[in-house]
This record gives C-alpha cells, structure tokens and sequence, in this order.
C-alpha cells in the first residue's frame, strides 16, 4: 500500500482484484525523461485499462506534491504513488545501492531532487505487468533512465491475458 497525492492508500491487492496491475517505477517529476514516460503513458491509459487492467506509477519524491501537481497538470488518470521509504524499491530490487549511487553522482554530479542524505534510494526505470494472481508476467528494468519501454508493447499483452480463461 502506497499513498497517492492526496494521501489516499492505494493497495496492490484490491487493484488486483478487478484485473492485471501495469506497475511503472521512475526516479521522479524532476526527471525529464521520466515525465516523458508518464505522458507516454497517459496516452495508452485507455487502451491498458480497456484490456481490464489498473495502472499506477511509483517515485519516491523528495518534493511534497510534486506527484499531485503533475498529475494534475497532464490530466493523468491513474494514480501516482509516493514511495516515501524507498520500501517498495527496495522490495523489487530495483534500487540503486548507496555505492551505485555515490558513483554515479561523482561521475554525473549531484543528482537533482534526491535527498541522499536521508534514505540514499534511488529506483531504477522499470515497468511490471502482474497478474490477478500476483506473478510478475512482464518486467522491463533499464538502469539507463534514458530508455523506457513504448507503453503500448504491453497492450498485446493485456489483451490476452484478458481472453485467458480464469
């Protein structure tokens, strides 16, 4: 369970009740690539919920509303949920170790809208498709922030899962 812009808890488990959940990870508003995906996906939210499936997007902000103030600006309709901790990060193994990050932040420079300080998280681009029943049937990790899937390769996916039986 993850709080949306408006502190609102979202649960994975109840989104899975009504259909596969599309799962995008990004390092945060700050990030020019990642708000590109986020209107990428904005774009095929139609399609990806007419196969029965939920989208959400995960960050861990470091700037309150950051999440909120996007999403209403791009007119988003699916949430995006603030990993404060890091936890879920963590939890898909997808974030960056404090060593990766001190390296990348000595070869790159300080890397803008990350509080190191606190919680040193910072999670990889990935997007999951899960299914009803919680397996992983699509995952793309990219540790290259500047590459991120065409939200639209996972509609032929959606739309069989949608025609599986059960």
């Amino acid at each position: 369970m993850l709080p949306d812009p408006d502190d609102v808890m979202i649960s994975s488990a109840e989104l899975l009740e009504n259909g596969p959940l599309v799962v995008t990870f990004y390092r945060g508003i700050w990030c020019p690539y990642c708000r590109q995906d986020l209107k990428d996906l904005g774009n095929a939210a139609p399609d990806i919920r007419s196969c029965g499936a939920s989208l959400v997007a995960i960050a861990h902000q470091t700037v309150p509303d950051s999440n909120g103030k996007f999403q209403r600006e791009h007119g988003l309709e699916f949430p995006i949920l603030d990993d404060r901790q890091g936890d879920v990060a963590v939890a898909y193994r997808i974030r960056w170790s404090p060593q990766e990050l001190a390296a990348a932040e000595e070869r790159l420079g300080k890397l803008p809208g990350l509080a190191t300080e606190t919680t040193w998280i910072l999670p990889m681009q990935a997007r999951y498709v899960i299914g009803r029943d919680g397996i992983i049937v699509y995952a793309d990790i990219n540790a290259d922030y500047r590459q991120h899937p065409d939200p639209c390769e996972i509609v032929p996916l959606l739309r069989e899962m949608s025609r599986a039986p059960g």
